[in-house]
């Protein structure tokens, strides 16, 4: 398993753009090796990258996805999200998701679920816009590594 991490391109001609202008490039690639063990229904994973250990307690389960190209976007403001800080947390656009097969693996240091499914994969979308919007949820990543923008 490897986590990436991205950081912003500046003008490095590896740069990916994004549809709204921003570019981003791979930063660091984290190989962690380890054992997995079947512990009653689920899966135990014991992993290490140098001194960096990793533990996560992992089931089969369905994930509903967005599309790779889809968006967050505030609701309209009406209804319970008329207010200014009305708590929205945001929809997709395109608003259909897909339900698919993941190794759903927790981290006790983190609320969401890390999945791991089938290539090309999933990534998991937050966005923090103060009073605007407050919300995430899981997408598709593209099949041809393109960089898909947050909203």
């Amino acid at each position: 398993m490897d986590a990436a991490h991205g950081r912003r391109a500046g003008d490095d001609p590896r740069r990916a753009h994004a549809s709204d202008g921003d570019a981003w490039i791979l930063g660091t690639t984290t190989l962690y090796l380890g054992t997995a063990a079947v512990d009653g229904k689920g899966l135990k994973l014991a992993l290490a990258a140098g001194p960096n250990q990793l533990a996560l307690a992992c089931k089969r389960e369905k994930l509903a996805v967005a599309a790779a190209n889809a968006v967050r976007k505030p609701h309209p403001k009406k209804g319970k999200f008329a207010g200014e800080c009305s708590g929205d947390p945001g929809r997709w656009v395109p608003e259909k998701t897909k339900s698919i097969d993941v190794l759903s693996c927790k981290h006790p240091d983190y609320e969401a679920p890390m999945p791991f499914a089938a290539a090309p994969g999933v990534e998991y979308v937050f966005v923090n816009d103060d009073c605007d919007q407050q919300g995430g949820g899981y997408r598709a990543l593209a099949s041809d590594g393109a960089v898909a923008p947050v909203r």
